[in-house]
């Protein structure tokens, strides 16, 4: 069983994602970073891009315009401008 932690995606609208995660891959203003359990606690910008989401029940993506990423205290939160998930825009276009 993998380790995991706490994530928060929120964005100025509310809370997009909260829950427990294996790992969590963003775009870094200095390229893609990955975090895992008990990372090193860090504060990074993000840039446009993916925020990808694994957990016990599979893997979620995310697209971003920007924001913040917050690692501490064993949890993590991402300030973002906006996270959308693509999946779910592509089930309303075929509605």
């Amino acid at each position: 069983m993998a380790l995991t932690f706490p994530l928060e995606i929120v964005t100025p609208l509310g809370l997009v994602f909260e829950g427990e995660v294996e790992h969590v891959r963003a775009p870094g203003a200095l390229g893609s970073f990955g975090i895992l359990a008990n990372h090193t606690p860090f504060i990074t910008p993000m840039t446009e891009g993916e925020i990808i989401v694994r957990s016990a029940g599979g893997e979620q993506t995310y697209l971003t315009s920007g924001g913040l990423a917050d690692v501490s205290g064993g949890k993590v939160l991402i300030l973002a401008e906006d996270a959308r998930d693509p999946n779910a825009e592509e089930d309303e276009e075929e509605s």
